[in-house]
């Protein structure tokens, strides 16, 4: 994981976390490791992660969207075969955060 990630939680208006891989292979990334590598962060509501082999369409896409929750954490929702824009534009609107 990279150190980049320890290095976030001093962002402390942070809501919204995106993240992009392309890679020729593609291996079982776990995307819970993101948040207990960010830690406790009182402003974050969501992160996205965008997963693609990089001989591959855009629209062939790994993706999976966390979101917290006051009730049970983090939330795991996995959104394959949308697009990174419409995934972040659809995050963006249930957190009342869209800029449209």
């Amino acid at each position: 994981m990279p150190a980049v990630f320890r290095l976030l939680s001093n962002l402390r208006h942070l809501e919204v976390l995106i993240v992009s891989f392309t890679a020729d292979s593609i291996g079982e990334f776990d995307v819970m490791t993101i948040p207990e590598v960010i830690g406790a962060h009182p402003q974050l509501k969501s992160i996205l992660v965008t997963q693609r082999r990089s001989r591959e369409p855009p629209d062939n896409t790994i993706a999976h969207e966390l979101q917290y929750t006051s009730e049970s954490g983090c939330i795991l929702a996995r959104r394959d075969g949308t697009s990174r824009a419409d995934l972040v534009e659809s995050s963006l609107r249930k957190l009342g955060l869209a800029y449209c």
